[in-house]
């Protein structure tokens, strides 16, 4: 007899108890049939609908972040002013620093923003 079973049987999470919905308390698989994942703490009718930020064209990109560096001051830290793509990111959740990047250098390539610095690169709004 097996004393330690590598994967818990279906249905079952790993201590032995029935997989349950947090919500609505209805079992779930602990594993999925598909995919071989752990299943999530809720099931699908019951899993919370989070306020995710949406994620844009580049188009919209571009007029957020020229957007957000009109409004917001210019931003310096230890001797390093400017809008860097880091700094910028924390404004715009959701999107990555390197598309945050590639739509400053389109800003900048249209006139609506001069970069100031380059290491690291770091833009104001023209």
């Amino acid at each position: 007899m097996d004393i330690n079973p590598p994967y818990p049987p279906q249905g079952r999470s790993a201590a032995g108890r029935p997989k349950v919905c947090r919500s609505c308390q209805d079992r779930m698989p602990a594993v999925c049939d598909g995919c071989g994942q752990k299943t999530p703490s809720y099931c699908i009718r019951c899993r919370p609908n989070r306020d995710r930020p949406t994620v844009d064209s580049g188009a919209n990109l571009d007029d957020a972040i020229g957007r957000m560096m009109r409004t917001q001051p210019l931003p310096g830290f230890a001797g390093i002013t400017g809008w860097t793509a880091g700094r910028a990111a924390v404004h715009l959740p959701g999107h990555t620093p390197a598309a945050i990047l590639a739509a400053l250098r389109r800003l900048t390539a249209r006139g609506d923003a001069v970069l100031i610095g380059d290491n690291p690169e770091r833009y104001r709004p023209n």
